[in-house]
């Protein structure tokens, strides 16, 4: 079964082969696998990505207008 959403929206960290630094992404789907899946679709296919421990706040998604299936990069 997959998981699902608890406290919060995961981040999700992405970073790049011989760059410096990381972004780090959100996606507002339900189930943890297919937010995964969504950022993969958004970027480079070389590119490593990574469920952080951190979490959106309800407060903080709230700020950023985040919608049921939005993904977008956070920094």
């Amino acid at each position: 079964m997959a998981e699902t959403l608890g406290g919060g929206i995961p981040i999700i960290v992405v970073s790049f082969p011989g760059v410096r630094g990381k972004q780090r992404w959100v996606a507002a789907v339900p189930v943890i696998n297919e937010m995964v899946a969504e950022v993969r679709k958004r970027i480079p296919a070389d590119a490593i990505v990574e469920l952080s421990d951190q979490r959106l706040s309800p407060e903080q998604a709230a700020k950023l207008n985040l919608r049921l299936g939005d993904v977008r990069c956070i920094d």
